[in-house]
């Protein structure tokens, strides 16, 4: 409740006019904040200040608002690749307490911009916060709040070089530095992601990242060889940990799981009985999975989703031989579909190796689950009995 009655006071002192006109004294700044703990925080995020304290202006312009006024239609929206964000106007002050509260850093980039400049952007801003203009469809990897700040800048500096200092490297690899390859968050991404999340992107594509935008403002020149940005200013410190400190252990409950499927599968051999309920169990929850990733991957227009190799193995197929498990005159047939599905574990590891997909770390567990059961149904299935 606290939390709440924060954000709402921090929320009225942002409701004031931003229209104005800038001057020579108006300094224009990226800030970039650091990755929080949410999920959709993940990745850090940048945003545009416009601040003239003779005018008493003092305002930050996002790109990475969203609304959820229908949580049913949001969801829907997000799966489908149609999550509409915002452009959004909130004061300073207002940023600032609520990444303090909840101890995330901020570093300001201040930008060297002659007044037509200015100009020139605070128009820009102006027209997109007009209502017909905030709300643009998200793409988060070619179209968030850091590219609409790339962009921007391209576009109204002139002669702009970003001087990138870093080396190109593939979609997936970029965010593996958020996620990790053994987090829990990354289990789910990275399952969803398909074979063009490994190729590589340029450097000016990786300013999709908040920190890859930090850094090309401390290298960026202009055509008169002076620098976008004055030296960067930290705004607030960060006090949270770095995700990639906590990789290590994250996924131990998978591995743990996957364990205890191999002992029961031990015990099946030593009983020479099939416990039923154990693929029942399996094919049921990697069914709702192949569920979730041929919508992704065949329906939603999301980026990097399709084709996917995870298509393979993890398919809405195995929800329909868990239903078809509860049968007892189909076993000999829902047997076969286990052994397929094994084989088509397999074939998936296969094609991920050729066409260059990375299987990163924390799918290892569930693949090796698949396929022990498969071997298990396939030497054992006809002598052994149910359970």
């Amino acid at each position: 409740m606290k939390r709440w009655l924060f954000f709402i006071v921090l929320a009225i002192m942002s409701l004031r006019s931003y229209s104005f006109a800038p001057t020579d004294d108006t300094q224009l700044s990226i800030l970039v904040c650091s990755p929080g703990e949410d999920l959709y925080a993940k990745f850090g995020h940048a945003a545009l200040r416009i601040h003239d304290d003779n005018q008493n202006f003092d305002f930050v312009f996002d790109y990475g608002t969203f609304s959820i006024e229908d949580l049913f239609q949001f969801v829907g929206n997000f799966f489908t690749g149609k999550t509409y964000y915002m452009l959004d106007a909130k004061d300073f002050r207002y940023t600032k307490l609520s990444y303090e509260f909840e101890g995330r850093g901020i570093v300001e980039y201040p930008l060297n911009l002659t007044l037509e400049e200015k100009k020139n952007i605070c128009n820009f801003i102006r027209i997109n916060m007009l209502p017909n203009n905030r709300a643009y469809l998200y793409n988060f990897f070619y179209d968030n709040c850091a590219t609409r700040l790339r962009d921007l800048l391209s576009s109204q500096v002139a002669g702009l070089s970003w001087n990138e200092s870093y080396e190109e490297e593939t979609w997936r690899s970029a965010i593996l530095k958020y996620v990790g390859q053994s987090s829990l968050a990354s289990l789910g991404i990275h399952l969803a992601l398909g074979v063009p999340t490994d190729d590589y992107a340029t450097k000016n594509e990786l300013l999709f990242l908040p920190d890859a935008i930090a850094s090309v403002c401390e290298t960026a020149t202009r055509s008169d060889g002076r620098k976008l940005c004055e030296p960067p200013q930290v705004v607030v410190e960060n006090d949270l940990e770095s995700s990639q400190e906590q990789d290590d252990t994250a996924l131990s409950p998978l591995w743990l799981f996957f364990v205890l499927v191999a002992v029961l599968t031990g015990l099946e051999f030593c009983k020479k009985k099939w416990f039923v309920w154990l693929d029942f169990s399996l094919l049921l929850v990697f069914g709702i999975v192949g569920c979730v990733l041929w919508f992704l991957s065949f329906v939603s227009i999301h980026s990097f989703v399709f084709p996917n190799c995870n298509t393979l193995w993890l398919t809405p197929f195995h929800l329909i031989c868990a239903i078809l498990l509860l049968f007892t005159s189909l076993r000999k047939f829902t047997s076969s579909y286990v052994v397929f599905a094994s084989i088509m574990t397999i074939v998936s590891v296969i094609v991920s190796l050729l066409v260059g997909q990375f299987i990163p770390y924390s799918v290892y567990p569930l693949l090796l689950i698949m396929i022990i059961r498969g071997a298990f149904v396939f030497y054992g299935k006809l002598y052994l009995k149910e359970k």
